[in-house]
């Protein structure tokens, strides 16, 4: 049959061994008894031990450093330490020394570790983060700051870094899926067909080292040519502008417009200007700056033609042919209104003086 105690105003039980050091009172339920307080439980020691193996609290948010009368942590450090043993500890500490950016309305928050565990702090003081790790399934950024923004910030050399995944490059298949460098990489040398394009225009890689050499093997040779629609039988870098061949690099020239049709080629020894197919009166224009010249170190070979071209108004034409009486084979052709003076052979030296000599 139960007991029951009731008494008028406060109660006190004192127990005092000497006058150094407290008894001991002792609540004894059994086992599996149970020690039940109505009021609210105020301990005034230095330290509260609970030896329960399990240990349950209704209230939904614990505060700890209850009483601080300073502007922050008056002790620095307050969290949760967990005893591993003969391991070290692991904290989840809040560290009053962290720098807090002015326009910031809430201390940062940074996660680092201790020798193999982990803490809330933020400041990298006498902890270290080497061996911190954070597992979570989304981070979710504030739109109100920044846009939203997900700042991420290391200290020297640091990157951020992909791993611990199969093959992570083979799984970035959506458009929000972030990269890495095996990706790129790969990207540009095998995907999707050794190019780097955007529409109708793009960069093609030829390299007659790729084997085997067929229209399903990007890089080779035989692929490139069906992808720019015309033959490439040595390694070289093509550009396509709007579906059309624009220009192509060789290990000894480049050719700028359509290989063996019309454009510009240049090697270590020619300089070639083709006119496109069908086009008979395209003319190369070389213009200098104000009183600049058209000058060479050597000769000027002009091929010889077999009649004067048709005159050009306001310029004079010089035309290569066979040796006439004045034995230069250089003929000019000028818009000159008298028919008598308007085409005629340059005279050489020897024959000028024979001239003036006669006439």
């Amino acid at each position: 049959m139960g007991q029951f105690l009731r008494v008028n105003g406060d109660y006190n039980i004192q127990a005092i061994r000497d006058s150094v050091s407290g008894g001991t009172i002792t609540l004894d339920t059994g086992p599996s008894g149970t020690v039940i307080v109505t009021g609210g439980l105020l301990v005034e020691g230095e330290t509260v031990y609970v030896a329960a193996t399990q240990l349950e609290i209704e209230d939904n948010v614990i505060t700890l450093n209850k009483g601080e009368g300073g502007d922050g942590v008056s002790l620095i450090i307050s969290g949760i330490r967990i005893d591993r043993g003969s391991a070290d500890d692991a904290s989840l500490l809040w560290d009053e020394n962290i720098a807090i950016p002015t326009a910031q309305t809430f201390p940062s928050l940074e996660l680092g570790a201790t020798a193999g565990g982990w803490k809330l702090v933020g400041a990298e003081d006498a902890y270290t983060f080497q061996n911190s790790r954070l597992k979570l399934r989304q981070i979710i950024t504030d739109s109100i700051t920044d846009a939203g923004d997900l700042t991420l910030i290391g200290q020297g050399t640091g990157v951020v870094k992909v791993s611990g995944t199969t093959s992570y490059e083979d799984q970035v298949t959506h458009d929000d899926v972030l990269t890495n460098k095996k990706y790129v990489d790969d990207a540009i040398q095998n995907n999707p067909t050794f190019q780097i394009l955007k529409d109708n225009t793009r960069v093609i890689i030829a390299d007659a080292d790729v084997t085997p050499n067929n229209t399903d093997t990007a890089g080779s040779l035989a692929f490139a040519t069906a992808t720019v629609g015309q033959l490439i039988n040595e390694s070289s870098v093509s550009i396509v502008v709007d579906t059309t061949l624009t220009a192509q690099f060789f290990a000894d020239r480049f050719l700028v417009g359509l290989k063996g049709l019309n454009g510009i080629e240049i090697d270590g020894v020619n300089f070639e200007i083709r006119t496109p197919v069908g086009v008979t009166a395209q003319n190369i224009y070389v213009k200098t700056a104000t009183t600049g010249k058209l000058r060479t170190n050597y000769a000027l070979q002009l091929d010889q033609i077999t009649s004067d071209p048709a005159t050009v108004s306001g310029a004079t034409l010089v035309r290569a042919g066979d040796p006439g009486l004045g034995t230069s084979g250089v003929y000019f052709v000028n818009d000159s209104t008298s028919t008598n003076h308007r085409t005629g052979e340059l005279i050489s030296k020897n024959k000028a003086l024979v001239f003036s000599i006669i006439f």
